[in-house]
């Protein structure tokens, strides 16, 4: 139903591997259920608003999942770098209002 194979599903359930973000959202569709169920972020200490306003936002804006994508990727010193940028661009929006 999902479009995976027994050997990816069979790894998932024994937990040694993880679906990324993209495959959860479609068994999410699929069986109609919310992200926020197949998705445990109570471990982490993240606050659940956030994730599904992040979740939500990243749905909604193609942009918006592909920086993120870049960002998982990158090391602590390259998205300090990307941080900077975007402060300062930030910054100049919030001077010409």
């Amino acid at each position: 139903m999902i479009g995976s194979n027994q050997v990816n599903v069979s790894a998932w359930e024994l937990g040694t591997r993880t679906p990324n973000l993209a495959t959860i959202k479609h068994i999410a569709e699929v069986f109609k259920v919310p992200l926020s169920s197949l998705i445990s972020i109570r471990d982490t200490g993240m606050d659940e608003d956030l994730v599904n306003e992040v979740a939500e936002a990243m749905h909604k804006n193609p942009k918006m999942k592909m920086l993120f994508d870049k960002a998982r990727r990158m090391s602590c010193k390259d998205l300090d770098v990307i941080l900077t940028v975007a402060d300062a661009i930030s910054g100049e929006r919030d001077d010409n209002d």
